[in-house]
């Protein structure tokens, strides 16, 4: 007698059973793995976005303060002149160094209320001032730097981010070394930087010569004294600065940090 080895479909449902459930979680298994895929790549993307995004601001950032110091540079171009001053005697190289160290006020006085400006140009005529040793121009052969003045501050604007500027003026080469009249050419040089470095930054330099002019004009006239009527001599001095400056220009634009180019 022949037994019947065919299941019926109840059977066949049970036996089936493990293996549905094996395919199922394998399929879950599989759409998991693609999903953190597609998901990884959205968030780098967005990341990127982001980082490009605040480089960009960087970058407009540094450039916009760059052109915003170059105007004011550009503009410290002066000549200050002193009041005639008169004394008995002729000055002594003490006396001469006191008016010189003078027109330093008053080139400040006149540039009241730009305080930028009046920053830089302090800073332009202080190196000059640095350089003087018995009256006479002095550079050190390895630029001293006590000879240096360096300027550190913030240039902000309405949506930008905050940038440093370190500017560093520096004595270059005496041009004229007489008794009276001194020219001195100076070099200016700045970093400019994004303050904040979270996403890389970017910094500018900015350079920039300029010229340094002083003259001390000295004459010696006799006159009447109005009280007395007895003739004397009168030395007068009148100081004059010239500051010249050339054209500031950008010596190069690099990245640092995170992000690209």
């Amino acid at each position: 007698m022949c037994s019947d080895n065919r299941q019926s479909p109840t059977e066949k449902l049970k036996s089936q059973k493990g293996a549905s459930m094996a395919i199922a979680l394998l399929y879950f298994l599989v759409c998991a793995m693609v999903g953190s895929v597609v998901l990884a790549a959205a968030s780098a993307n967005v990341s990127h976005v982001k980082m490009e995004k605040q480089n960009e601001g960087n970058y407009l950032a540094v450039m916009s303060a760059a052109e915003l110091l170059k105007a004011q540079l550009k503009e410290c171009t002066g000549e200050w002149e002193s009041d005639t001053y008169e004394q008995s005697e002729a000055a002594d190289l003490d006396r001469k160094m006191e008016l010189k160290q003078e027109m330093l006020n008053l080139i400040m006085s006149s540039e009241n209320g730009m305080a930028l400006k009046q920053e830089l140009l302090h800073d332009f005529y202080q190196s000059y001032l640095n350089c003087l040793d018995h009256n006479k121009l002095v550079i050190s052969g390895e630029r001293d730097r006590s000879e240096h003045s360096r300027l550190t501050f913030e240039l902000e604007g309405d949506g930008m981010a905050p940038v440093t500027v370190a500017l560093t003026v520096k004595p270059d080469h005496v041009v004229l070394n007489g008794h009276n009249t001194q020219q001195l050419y100076v070099a200016a040089e700045a970093e400019l930087s994004v303050a904040d470095e979270a996403f890389g930054q970017y910094q500018i330099r900015l350079t920039m010569g300029g010229l340094i002019h002083y003259t001390l004009n000295e004459e010696e006239i006799t006159e009447n004294d109005p009280v007395t009527g007895e003739s004397r001599k009168v030395h007068r001095y009148t100081s004059q600065v010239i500051f010249s400056p050339e054209e500031p220009y950008l010596s190069g634009k690099r990245q640092t940090g995170g992000g690209s180019e």
